[in-house]
């Protein structure tokens, strides 16, 4: 009989962030950001679910179009259709106004109290995606079981 997994990573975009006041001043800056923060309250269901974060940061977010024009020029590299420099800056260019709302307060919680006050460990890595030496941070709340240190 197979035993039920002990760790179980969820990836996800927009894991992890949780909504602002409704009157933050970046919701009024990008058209349909205030919608995407009314709806970021359906997350908190997949929230409750974590026993624990680990959350990966970066110091500038703009690699993330580095790292997009990266995944699309080795699929088309394999033979897959990927989209153009150009595609990838536009599609981009749609979700960055929510990292830059968001990302703030997520690496906050990580390196503080904890992602909703859970054991968190923030991990900052370069536009390289490796860890920054000595730029960890974690949550100095004991672990209980079924929680990630």
């Amino acid at each position: 009989m197979a035993s039920p997994p002990q760790v179980v990573l969820l990836e996800g975009w927009m894991a992890g962030f949780a909504p602002l006041e409704p009157s933050a001043p970046v919701l009024r800056a990008q058209a349909g950001l205030a919608e995407v923060n009314d709806r970021l309250g359906a997350y908190a269901a997949w929230h409750d679910m974590m026993d624990g974060w680990v959350v990966l940061g970066v110091d500038d977010a703009a690699v993330v179009y580095e790292w997009r024009l990266q995944a699309e020029r080795a699929m088309a590299a394999s033979g897959r259709p990927g989209m153009s420099d150009d595609q990838v800056a536009d599609f981009v260019s749609r979700y960055m106004p929510a990292y830059q709302a968001y990302l703030p307060g997520l690496y906050e919680a990580a390196g503080g109290g904890g992602v909703g006050g859970k054991p968190s460990m923030l991990v900052r890595v370069d536009g390289s995606r490796a860890p920054i030496a000595g730029a960890r941070e974690q949550d100095q709340s004991p672990a209980s079981p079924g929680t990630c240190e």
